[in-house]
C-alpha cells in the first residue's frame, strides 16, 4: 500500500477575469496534472458532460525536469502551461503530498516552488483565476494543531517511506509547530480569489475509499455545475461536498483575498541594492510586528543572514531602530507554549542575535543547546540532526567554551546520543570548530563518527604517519613476524601514529587476531585520553569474537582507572563463558566499574539472577537520575517479583516521590506492563499527570497508561472519576489537557457512578467534534458505560471504518476493543471484519 494514503487531487475551478471571461455557453476547461494516480482525472472525464467541459493534461507523456525560475528546480511542463496563459476552470492534481506533490510519474511540485511560480504574472490563470479549489490529500488544509498522531510518529512514518532525516523533520516541523506558515494558510494565499477552498486537516482517504462519495457528489452537480461556477461568491459553503466527505477529515477554508501574496513574491529577487534592502527590511519589520511574527520566520532569517553578511550603514541603521522587535522576541522566547519547540527557539535566538548582536544572546543560545543535550532522547537527537545545513546551529554564534559545555552535557546523560546528534551537524569538519575544539576537546571529537575525514587531515600532517600505507599490509601477515612487531612497537610510541593507524584499519578490519593481541600487549595507554577514545571506537567496529582477544581486552580494561568505557566494546558481541563470568562477578563490587554500564550490559546478557536484580534495585535509590532511569529500565524488562516482593512498593514510591521525567516515564511503563488494578498505584499515576507539564511527555504517557489501566479494570474508583470530572470542567476548551482527561474518562467504567448522566451528556457532545480523537473517545465512553441502541452501534461501526480508512490505528483499536462485545450486530460485525483485514497489511504504511 505504501504511501498511497497521500494521494492528492487538487481541483481548481476558475472565475473569469475580464481578459479571459467565459461566456455562459463556453465550455469549462478541466486541466489535469497527473503526478501519480489518474483515478481522479478519469472520474472527472467520466462524470462531467462533454458538451460543457473539456479535459487538458498539463504534463506531456515525456516531461523531463528543467530549472526555470531562479532557485527553483521546477518542471518545464509547468513553465509551458504558464507561458501559454492556460486558463483553467477546473484543475485536478493527482499525487502524493508531504509539502511536495510527487509520485510514480517522476515529476514533483512543492509548495515552495508553487509560491515562487505564483509571483509570475504568466501563471495567473492557474493561481489567481480559480473560483473553486479542491485539495484531496493528507494535511493539505492542516493548521498547526495535533491530530491522531504525535510529531515524532509522523517523522517515523515519513522516514519509513524514504524521506531523509532532514526532510522528515522539516515536514513535521512545518506541520505541527509555530515554525513557518501552516499548509492551510499557504494554500489560502496561493489561491487568493477562490470562492471555495476545500481539503483535509489530517490524513486523507485512499483513492478507493474516496472514489464512491466523490462520484456521487459529481453526479449530483454535473447538470448544473457549470452554471453554479458562474454564480459562486466568497463565503459560500459547499454543503454538498461536506456531506459527501463527512466521514473524512474534510475542511473548507476561506481564501486570503486578492491582495494576499506569499512573502517570497513581495521580497526583492536579487537583494543587491540599497533600495532593494530598504524594501525587504520594511517587509520584515511589518512581518515581525504583526500578530503572527513566526509565520514567515524561515524566509525572514534567510534574508536577514544575507543582509547581515553584506553589512553596511542602511542595515545597521534599520537594526538599531528596531528595539521594539527585540523586546517582543525576548518575551516570545520565554513563552510556555514554545518551551518544547527546540528549533523555533533556536530561530528566535538567531534572530535576536542578528538584531541586537548582544553577547548575552550567544550565552542563551549555548544554554539552550546544553539543556537540550542533557535531556536528549532519540527523537530530539534526530531533530538536532535535521538542522544540518539550516544555519540555525553554527559554531561562530557560540562562545569559545561551547565545545567544553557540550562535553559536560554529554557526561550528564547519554554520551553516544549526544555525540551522534552533534556529529551529524558536521561540526568536526567546520574550521571554526577545529580552531576552538582542538586540542582541548580532542577526546570528544574522537567519538564522533563524522569526524573521521577532518581528524585524518589533521593527523596525516603530523610526523610518524607517513608510513601508514606500508604498515597496514604488514598487519595482515600471519603469523606476525618479529620485524613487524618491532615496527609496530616503534610506531605506537606516538599516540598520534596509533590513532592514524587504527582509523585507517577500523572499517577494513585488516588486523588478524594475532595482530590484535600484539597491539594490546604493546600499547600502554595510561592517561592518554585521545588514544583511549580511538581504541574504543576501533574495537566497537571490530566486534572481537575470539575468546583470547576478549580475555586480553578484559584484562587490559581491569588495569584502567575507568574500565567501563573499554567494556563498551563487548556490547555488540556474543561473550564467551569465561568473560561473562568475569563480568557477572563484578556486580558484587560495583565501584570497580561504571555501574550504569555494567547494569545495562548484563541486562542484555542475562534474563534473571539475584545479582543483577540486587544492583538494579539498589540503583533505584541512587542520587543520579540517569542511574535510576537505567535501573527502572532493567526492572521493567524482567519480572523480579519472585525474588523480592518489595519491588512493587519501591516502584510505587518512585511514582510518588521522584521528580526526574525520564525516571517517571520508565516507571509509568513498568506499571503499564503489569496491568495493575491497585487503587494506590492508579492514584499515584494520576498524581504524576497532575504534576506534569501540559504538553510534556510525562503527562502524555501518564494519560495513556491511565487509559490503558482503566480499560482493564471493571470499575474505577469513584473519587478518581470525580477528580477527573472536576479537572475537565476547569480545563481550557479544546486544549491538550482536556483531550487527555477525556481519554482517561472514556477508558473508565462508571455505569453506577453518580455522574454517569453528566458524563454521557458530555461525551455525546463530542460525537460531533471535528477532532477524530475526541469522536473516538466519545464512542468508546458510551459503548462502555451507556446503553447504546442499534442506531448508535451503526454509527460506531462507521466511525471504526473511518478510523481504518484514515489509518488511525490507535483510534481503531480503541473502538474495536469496545465493539467486540457487540459483534452479534451485523453492521458491527462487518466493520470489525474490515478492521481485522486491513490492520496487518496497512499498519504503519500510510502517511
Amino acid at each position: 500500500m505504501g504511501i498511497q494514503g497521500l494521494i492528492l487531487s487538487v481541483v481548481l475551478v476558475a472565475v473569469g477575469f475580464p481578459a479571459f471571461a467565459n461566456t455562459s455557453s463556453a465550455k469549462k476547461t478541466v486541466c489535469t496534472i497527473t503526478i501519480n494516480s489518474n483515478q481522479e482525472k478519469e472520474l472527472f472525464r467520466k462524470k462531467l458532460p462533454a458538451d460543457k467541459f473539456r479535459i487538458v493534461e498539463l504534463i506531456p507523456e515525456s516531461a523531463p525536469g528543467l530549472a526555470w525560475i531562479e532557485g527553483w528546480a521546477g518542471a518545464n511542463w509547468f513553465k509551458k502551461a504558464c507561458e501559454k496563459r492556460v486558463q483553467c476552470d477546473v484543475l485536478v492534481i493527482s499525487g502524493h503530498f508531504a509539502g511536495t506533490f510527487f509520485g510514480k510519474s517522476g515529476q514533483s511540485l512543492s509548495l515552495n516552488e508553487m509560491e515562487k511560480a505564483s509571483c509570475q504574472s504568466a501563471c495567473d490563470g492557474i493561481f489567481k483565476r480559480p473560483k473553486e479549489v479542491y485539495l484531496f490529500g493528507c494535511n493539505t488544509l492542516a493548521d498547526k494543531s495535533l491530530d491522531h498522531r504525535r510529531p515524532e510518529d509522523y517523522v517515523e512514518v515519513l522516514r519509513a517511506d524514504g524521506f531523509s532525516v532532514e526532510e522528515a523533520h522539516s515536514i513535521a516541523l512545518q506541520r505541527y509547530t509555530p515554525w513557518g506558515s501552516s499548509n492551510m494558510d499557504r494554500m489560502r494565499s496561493l489561491f487568493p480569489n477562490a470562492a471555495g477552498l476545500y481539503g483535509f486537516h489530517s490524513t486523507s482517504p485512499l483513492g478507493k475509499y474516496i472514489e464512491a462519495p466523490l462520484a456521487k457528489y459529481l453526479d449530483g452537480r454535473a447538470a448544473t455545475y457549470a452554471q453554479e461556477l458562474d454564480t459562486m461568491k466568497m463565503g459560500d459553503r459547499n454543503t454538498k461536498l461536506a456531506e459527501a466527505l463527512k466521514m473524512f477529515s474534510f475542511r473548507q477554508a476561506d481564501a486570503a483575498g486578492a491582495a494576499a501574496q506569499p512573502l517570497v513574491c513581495r521580497m526583492s529577487v536579487k537583494a543587491d541594492s540599497n533600495g532593494e534592502m530598504a524594501k525587504d527590511l520594511g517587509l520584515i519589520s511589518a512581518t515581525l510586528h504583526s500578530e503572527e511574527p513566526l509565520r514567515d520566520l524561515p524566509q525572514v532569517l534567510e534574508r536577514l543572514r544575507h543582509y547581515e553578511e553584506r553589512g553596511g550603514a542602511p542595515f545597521r541603521a534599520w537594526r538599531d531602530s528596531e528595539t521594539g522587535i527585540v523586546e517582543k522576541l525576548r518575551s516570545m522566547l520565554g513563552a510556555k507554549e514554545l518551551q518544547n519547540h527546540f528549533v523555533v527557539r533556536l530561530g528566535l535566538l538567531e534572530l535576536l542575535q542578528i538584531l541586537s548582536g548582544a553577547q548575552s544572546v550567544a550565552v542563551d543560545y549555548r544554554d539552550l543547546m546544553e539543556s537540550t543535550l542533557k535531556s536528549l532522547n532519540g527523537h530530539r537527537a534526530q531533530e538536532i540532526c535535521a538542522q544540518r545545513g539550516s544555519g540555525l546551529i553554527a559554531s561562530q554564534r557560540l562562545p569559545s567554551e561551547w565545545v567544553e559545555r557540550f562535553a559536560s552535557a554529554a557526561n550528564a546523560k547519554s554520551r553516544d546520543t549526544v555525540f551522534g546528534a552533534l556529529s551529524c551537524l558536521n561540526f568536526a569538519t567546520d574550521p571554526a570548530w577545529l580552531k576552538k575544539g582542538y586540542p582541548a576537546s580532542f577526546l570528544h571529537a574522537q567519538n564522533w563518527g563524522d569526524s573521521k575525514e577532518a581528524l585524518t587531515r589533521l593527523l596525516v600532517a603530523k610526523p610518524g604517519t607517513q608510513n601508514l600505507d606500508i604498515l597496514l599490509p604488514l598487519l595482515t601477515e600471519q603469523p606476525m613476524s618479529p620485524d613487524v612487531q618491532s615496527a609496530l612497537a616503534a610506531y605506537f610510541k606516538r599516540p598520534a601514529s596509533t590513532i592514524a593507524l587504527l582509523k585507517a584499519a577500523r572499517s577494513a578490519r585488516l588486523l588478524t587476531d594475532e595482530a590484535k593481541l600484539a597491539i594490546i600487549d604493546m600499547t600502554r595507554i595510561g592517561g592518554d585520553d585521545e588514544l583511549k577514545g580511538e581504541w574504543i571506537q576501533f574495537w566497537r567496529a571490530q566486534k572481537p569474537s575470539s575468546e583470547l582477544v576478549q580475555r586480553a581486552l578484559f584484562d587490559h580494561a581491569r588495569r584502567e582507572d575507568d574500565p567501563s568505557s573499554w567494556l563498551a566494546v563487548f556490547g555488540g558481541v556474543e561473550l564467551h563463558a569465561s568473560v561473562r563470568a568475569h563480568l557477572v562477578s563484578l556486580i558484587e563490587k560495583p565501584g570497580e566499574l561504571g555501574r550504569r554500564f555494567i547494569l545495562n550490559l548484563l541486562s542484555r546478557l542475562t534474563n534473571e539472577g539475584e545479582g543483577l536484580y540486587g544492583l538494579a534495585f539498589a540503583m533505584t535509590k541512587d542520587a543520579d537520575a540517569g542511574l535510576r532511569t537505567e535501573a527502572v529500565d532493567v526492572l521493567s524488562r524482567h519480572f523480579f517479583e519472585a525474588i523480592d516482593p518489595s519491588l512493587e512498593p519501591r516502584m510505587l514510591e518512585l511514582l510518588r516521590n521522584d521528580t526526574d521525567e525520564n525516571v517517571l516515564e520508565r516507571t509509568l511503563r513498568f506499571w503499564a506492563k503489569r496491568g495493575t488494578r491497585d487503587a494506590a498505584v492508579l492514584a499515584a499515576i494520576d498524581n504524576v499527570w497532575v504534576r506534569g507539564d501540559e504538553y510534556g511527555d510525562v503527562r502524555r504517557t501518564a494519560s495513556d497508561v491511565l487509559a490503558h489501566l482503566g480499560t482493564l479494570n471493571a470499575t474505577m474508583d469513584a473519587a478518581m472519576i470525580d477528580a477527573w470530572w472536576g479537572r475537565l470542567m476547569k480545563a481550557p476548551k479544546d486544549g491538550e489537557a482536556e483531550a487527555q482527561l477525556l481519554q482517561m474518562l472514556a477508558a473508565g467504567t462508571w455505569k453506577t457512578h453518580a455522574r454517569r448522566d453528566q458524563l454521557v451528556t458530555r461525551f455525546q457532545r463530542d460525537l460531533r467534534s471535528e477532532d477524530s480523537r475526541r469522536r473516538v473517545f466519545a464512542q468508546k465512553a458510551i459503548l462502555r458505560n451507556g446503553n447504546p441502541d442499534a442506531t448508535f452501534l451503526e454509527r460506531s461501526a462507521r466511525e471504526l471504518e473511518t478510523a481504518v480508512r484514515d489509518q488511525n490505528w490507535m483510534g481503531a483499536r480503541e473502538l474495536g476493543y469496545e465493539l467486540e462485545k457487540f459483534r452479534s450486530h451485523p453492521r458491527v460485525a462487518k466493520a470489525l471484519r474490515v478492521f481485522e483485514t486491513e490492520l496487518e497489511s496497512s499498519l504503519g504504511t500510510e502517511l
